[in-house]
């Protein structure tokens, strides 16, 4: 039996077009551990770029939110500092936890690898005019959950850490 050549030219087309969708390996691509740190700017830089309430900031939402960046231990304690400060409205820490800062207002961030994977850097400049002006490192050490990374602390430059911050609004 003989194939017409129109047949043949859309079949190799189909298979080469078949193969082209297909991936190569049955696993989801790699994601490397700032990719969090860089989706959470991301996903937060409306709380210091545009004016009015937009969004809330990242220390006001519930720990559903942190879910998506931070891993089961930060939204724990998180968490029961969020219940306190709905039920007794103290238990709040005064600057933003990834902008380091109580009015972070025009920064801009830089997100850097660190010298492993499990830590990342996000360096903040702050505006000239700012009465805090210049630049603060903050060092965020990353964990793996299940095939996920999660930031697990972050470290601030004037030596505390989230995980303080958070225990200390539970005090």
């Amino acid at each position: 039996m003989r194939v017409h050549p129109v047949l043949r030219v859309v079949a190799t087309l189909a298979t080469v077009l078949t193969l082209q969708v297909v991936p190569v390996s049955a696993g989801a691509p790699s994601v490397a551990s700032q990719d969090i740190v860089v989706r959470l700017y991301r996903d937060r830089s409306p709380e210091v770029v545009l004016e009015g309430p937009i969004q809330p900031v990242l220390w006001y939402e519930p720990p559903r939110v942190w879910e998506k960046y931070f891993s089961k231990r930060i939204v724990q304690l998180y968490a029961r500092a969020w219940e306190c400060g709905t039920k007794w409205g103290i238990c709040t820490i005064e600057a933003s936890p990834i902008w380091y800062s109580q009015d972070p207002g025009g920064v801009t961030v830089d997100i850097q690898s660190g010298p492993s994977e499990v830590t990342v850097f996000a360096v903040i400049r702050y505006p000239v005019d700012a009465i805090g002006a210049g630049t603060a490192k903050l060092e965020y050490r990353m964990i793996k959950q299940g095939r996920e990374w999660k930031i697990d602390d972050i470290s601030y430059p004037d030596g505390s850490s989230l995980t303080e911050w958070l225990t200390d609004a539970l005090k």
